[in-house]
């Protein structure tokens, strides 16, 4: 994710932030299976890129979110 400040200078998301953020802003997941299927099948996510993402930095993230369904990312490891 790319974002311009007003100084024209960018801020580029980590994949794990990334993410995080895409699971945030879909509401229907639920379930570990449910966010399995979301990402691996409908967005088709890479299931070696998953793998090699960072999961201690991803528990970081989640706790600043308030969404189960962040939390669930790091069971699907």
């Amino acid at each position: 994710m790319l974002f311009r400040s007003k100084n024209e200078g960018c801020f580029i998301a980590s994949k794990e932030k990334a993410l995080a953020d895409l699971v945030y802003k879909t509401p229907h997941i639920r379930t570990v299976s449910q966010l399995r299927s979301y990402l691996f099948e409908e967005m088709r996510l890479d299931e070696e890129m998953f793998k090699d993402l960072d999961f201690t930095a991803l528990k970081e993230i989640a706790e600043k979110y308030d969404r189960k369904s962040i939390h669930m990312i790091r069971e699907l490891q």
